[in-house]
C-alpha cells in the first residue's frame, strides 16, 4: 500500500514539472511571436491565462518536490559541457534581447531588466539541465 501511495505522488510530481515545462514553452513562444507580430496570439488567445498556468504549475511543481535524500552514498557529479554552457548562452542572449525590445520604452532601465531576465534564464535552464542529468542517472 505503501509502495502504490510512493509512485502515485512521484506520478504526480512527474505530471506537475512536465505541464509547468509545457505550459512554459508554449508561454515563450506565444510571447515571441507575439512580440514579433502583435495581435498575432492574442487574438486568438488569452496570453495572460497561460502566464497564470505557468506560474501555477511552476509553484506546484516546486512545492512537491521533496529535497534531496540524505544517503551515505556517494552522489553522482554533474558536468556540464561547453556545448551545454553554449547552447544556455545563445537562448539566454536570443531571450534578453527579446525582453529588451518589450522593454525599451521603460528608458534606461530597459538595459537593467534585460540583463537580469537574460541571467535568470540561464540560471535556469542549467539548473533543469543539472536537475534532469541527476534524475536520469538515478
Amino acid at each position: 500500500m505503501r509502495l502504490k501511495i510512493k509512485q502515485m505522488f512521484r506520478f504526480l510530481q512527474d505530471t506537475l514539472e512536465d505541464l509547468f515545462l509545457a505550459s512554459l514553452i508554449v508561454y515563450l513562444i506565444f510571447m515571441l511571436l507575439e512580440t514579433l507580430k502583435k495581435g498575432f496570439v492574442s487574438f486568438f488567445v488569452n496570453i495572460g491565462v497561460i502566464e497564470v498556468i505557468v506560474l501555477i504549475s511552476g509553484a506546484l511543481a516546486l512545492l512537491s518536490r521533496k529535497g534531496p535524500e540524505r544517503t551515505s552514498e556517494v552522489t553522482n557529479v554533474i558536468t556540464i559541457t561547453k556545448t551545454d554552457l553554449r547552447i544556455v548562452i545563445i537562448l539566454a542572449i536570443i531571450n534578453a534581447a527579446i525582453i529588451f525590445k518589450v522593454a525599451l520604452s521603460l528608458g534606461g532601465i530597459s538595459y537593467f531588466v534585460s540583463a537580469t531576465a537574460g541571467l535568470a534564464i540561464a540560471i535556469a535552464i542549467l539548473e533543469l539541465q543539472a536537475g534532469s542529468i541527476s534524475e536520469n542517472r538515478h
